[in-house]
């Protein structure tokens, strides 16, 4: 017993070590923080029971047999506690960010059942002596004394099974952990096995206690290593604790915009300088504000929400502060920010939704040459909100498909009918209003949903050009992007809608803008010039937006190059503009190309467009954007009746112009 009173004291003071390097007041409210805990407290509670049963049973005479039960029946109860709780623990920080949940929660329960169930033979030991007892003044093992060893090698056993299962997805952390603490945990249960009157349970989970400080939880762990503060995870679990607490909260965002320069100018090491004093600045400011970093450039500061006037204080500070240079190793440096706050009810605060907050205010930045303030008032959120809602409806119409094909007719200037039309799309909502594509595309475009857009309207495209064979259009053109041309996404969709759709695909032409193409000449080329070997043509669509570069023009094989609105609106006011205009189709009909003149709603518009010699006008004038039942009836009338065309179906659902 000596030994084991040795050891354990030994234990004790490792433990008591270990308490004191964890220790962190920031931590406090941080669940894998929390939980640690309640490890080290049932280690410790464990090791202390441990002791003194140690010490009684030396001097076993000395004591009423009431207190032996007592304290041994504690013992054990902290141990089996002890060891179900580090368990339980451990399986949460392997699947921590995973979001297979299924094998955590089987471990758990599995932990917790045995836990009882031993909890419960404690209890039954009273009485019954099943586990230990005492006779004679001596203590003795009942018969199910080991029970515990062999629910420790099941725990050990699923831990295992669930590293094997979920491998590959383990971060390096976790599977250093799984690695390290069976072979620990069985080797010492083999050890009290041998020697049954050294007592090694505190032991044991002292050192499980240790491995997971030195894996997990030491104060360097969840902290960037170059600020020392604490990381985006703390933050949202510390937004959990306003949550729990119902406290209303005050998030301050600083974007540090474009650090790059002082990297460019002064060089790395200074511009990990800026940010390790910028932190040191925000952490100093005010002494019940947390700071996080929160991203590369990005710090928070969270604090309670007290009023207005101080939340506009506190930014003020932040704002003023940034209005001076910083020193950097002899260098001065103005560094402009992006300072963008909110307050949260503690029934606002969820993980995933402050993610989008953040996000949507950052996305304000007007000007990167000086710092700029946003508060998160009720105007924002009624924008933020409105965009959520647009986001929602356009997932929804993507998953059922509820888009509609709009089509613009296009006016041929030479044969003085409509020969060709432009795929549009239309989002309405149930109520029979709609969304302006202006509204939501953009946002598809954010949320990374144009994949899907794209390949509704090229699919619902070939299948108006199958049901419509002797349909009077040469061709429809629809709108693409160069992502959702990219070879591993267009090649599969195209040979798809092939094998669906026979080889219609002369019928289509794809309108892309050159502010796309001038991301990636070379692929974009590439693209092209394969679709187009296999019939497909191409409008270089908007020019005259921005820049707009001739050499790259020619480079590629369009058919049409397609003059936007901006260009022509004027060409009835402005005689230079007008003369320019010329030219430019001069030019490009001498190099091949067709001109469609976009956005013409006058009568004056239209015959300067028809002047300067344009194949075709699109706009207003001519025709609105129209549903497929609408368009049937309007070519009829405008070009004539000269075929079937009735469609088979009606992919206006009955919407008018």
């Amino acid at each position: 017993m000596e030994v084991s009173i040795k050891l354990e004291a030994t234990s004790l003071l490792i433990v008591a070590i270990i308490a004191l390097f964890h220790y962190d007041r920031k931590n406090k409210y941080v669940k894998r923080y929390q939980l640690y805990n309640v490890c080290l407290i049932f280690t410790t509670a464990t090791i202390i029971t441990d002791i003194l049963s140690c010490v009684m049973i030396e001097n076993v005479s000395i004591y009423p047999l009431w207190l032996h039960m007592a304290v041994n029946s504690l013992y054990f109860v902290c141990i089996n506690s002890c060891l179900s709780m580090v368990a339980a623990y451990v399986f949460y920080l392997l699947f921590e960010y995973m979001d297979d949940r299924h094998c955590y929660r089987m471990a758990v329960t599995l932990v917790g059942s045995m836990w009882a169930a031993l909890i419960i033979l404690i209890v039954i030991n009273i009485p019954t002596g099943c586990y230990f007892y005492f006779e004679n003044n001596t203590y003795c093992r009942g018969p199910l004394n080991k029970v515990g060893f062999f629910v420790m090698i099941i725990e050990v056993g699923m831990l295992c099974m669930c590293y094997v299962r979920n491998r590959k997805v383990l971060s390096p952390y976790a599977s250093n952990l799984v690695k390290a603490i069976p072979p620990v945990a069985v080797l010492l249960t083999i050890v009290q096995l041998v020697l049954p009157n050294t007592i090694l349970t505190g032991t044991i989970a002292t050192l499980v206690d240790l491995i997971l400080f030195a894996t997990f939880q030491t104060n360097r762990i969840g902290r960037d290593a170059l600020t020392e503060l604490q990381n985006r995870s703390a933050f949202f679990g510390e937004l959990s604790h306003y949550k729990e607490k119902r406290n209303s909260a005050h998030v301050v965002l600083v974007h540090l915009i474009r650090l790059d320069k002082v990297n460019k100018r002064f060089g790395m090491k200074d511009g990990d300088a800026l940010l390790y004093l910028v932190a040191r600045y925000l952490e100093n400011l005010v002494p019940d504000y947390r700071v996080y970093r929160y991203g590369n450039t990005h710090f928070t500061m969270l604090g309670n929400f007290e009023s207005p006037q101080k939340a506009e204080e506190l930014v003020e500070k932040i704002l003023e502060r940034f209005g001076q240079p910083w020193k950097l190793n002899g260098n001065e440096w103005l560094q402009n920010i992006q300072l963008v706050h909110m307050e949260l009810e503690s029934d606002q605060i969820d993980e995933n939704h402050q993610v989008e907050q953040l996000n949507y205010m950052l996305s304000y930045r007007k000007n990167e040459e000086e710092s700029t303030r946003l508060f998160f008032d009720d105007e924002l959120k009624a924008r933020y909100e409105r965009k959520n809602y647009v986001l929602n409806e356009v997932r929804k119409a993507i998953r059922d498909e509820s888009f509609v094909l709009y089509f613009q007719p296009v006016y041929s200037c030479r044969e003085d009918k409509f020969l060709t039309a432009e795929v549009l799309l239309r989002l309405f909502l149930e109520d029979g209003t709609s969304i302006p594509p202006g509204e939501f595309i953009p946002i598809a475009e954010e949320y990374n949903l144009s994949d899907e857009i794209s390949w509704f309207v090229l699919k619902k495209s070939m299948q108006f050009v199958r049901e419509h064979p002797k349909f009077p259009l040469d061709s429809i053109s629809i709108n693409m992007s160069l992502q959702q041309m990219r070879p591993a996404y267009i090649n599969e969709k195209v040979e798809y809608v092939r094998q669906m759709y026979g080889s219609m695909l002369d019928k289509i032409r794809i309108e892309i803008t050159e502010n796309i193409i001038a991301r990636n000449p070379e692929m974009a080329k590439r693209i092209m010039k394969s679709f187009a070997e296999q019939g497909m043509g191409f409008y270089l669509d908007d020019f005259g937006v921005g820049y707009s570069n001739f050499s790259r023009v020619f480079e590629f094989p369009f058919e049409v190059i397609k003059f936007d609105r901006s260009l022509m609106e004027r060409i009835d006011q402005n005689e230079k503009i007008y003369q320019i205009l010329k030219s430019l189709v001069e030019t490009f009909h001498n190099a091949g190309f067709k001109v469609i003149a976009e956005g013409l709603e006058t009568e004056s518009q239209v015959e300067r467009a028809k002047a300067i010699g344009v194949d075709k006008i699109q706009g207003y004038y001519y025709a609105k954007a129209m549903g497929e039942k609408s368009l049937i009836e309007f070519l009829k009338q405008k070009n004539g009746d000269t075929t079937n065309i009735a469609p088979k179906t009606d992919c206006s659902q009955g919407q008018q112009n």
